[in-house]
């Protein structure tokens, strides 16, 4: 099973959007499968793209259905995660200031765990693909950054489309050359 994290800013423009969801068409047609948060902007975006071959990670029951609306027609699973304990566990060691979040933060934080790591028969990710604002400093902001620092501490590759050579990465990244 091939999976990706397609995770990423809620503040997208329609041409970021437009070029997510051929990404995800893209990665869809590579027999890919995008784990998502199911968060406005990015997430959803990846999730449209993916023709169905997708998998969402929720914080709690019903978590932004009022706009995407997991359903077996447009994803092949869905979990309910943000309680469960590895997940929670992983706000404390990846987050900055994990004291400062409140439980509902903590919730959304604990699923991105599962946006990596997957969840039952869903592996961990070959890499994630993301749609963020970077620091000068190339840290990833909010929530996208929490998975990015749980990608980077399992060396799985980061490939940002706000980023100059994304292109280029995610060409070498799905063709190696040995």
């Amino acid at each position: 099973m091939k999976t990706y994290a397609g995770i990423g800013s809620r503040d997208i423009s329609l041409e970021e959007r437009t070029k997510i969801i051929a990404i995800a068409d893209n990665l869809c047609g590579l027999d890919y499968i995008v784990y998502s948060g199911n968060a406005n902007g990015a997430d959803v975006a990846f999730q449209l793209g993916s023709n169905g071959q997708c998998v969402v990670f929720l914080p709690w029951a019903r978590f932004n259905f009022g706009v995407f609306e997991p359903t077996p027609k447009y994803h092949l699973d869905h979990f309910i995660v943000g309680g469960e304990p590895e997940g929670l566990e992983s706000v404390y060691e990846f987050h900055p200031n994990p004291k400062q979040l409140t439980a509902g933060a903590r919730k959304l934080m604990a699923r991105n765990y599962y946006q990596i790591h997957g969840y039952k028969d869903y592996p961990k990710v070959d890499f994630v693909m993301c749609c963020a604002d970077q620091d000068n400093l190339g840290n990833v902001k909010g929530g996208t950054g929490q998975v990015v620092r749980i990608a980077k501490s399992m060396n799985i590759p980061i490939i940002n489309i706000r980023t100059e050579y994304w292109e280029d990465e995610l060409h070498d990244l799905l063709n190696p050359i040995f």
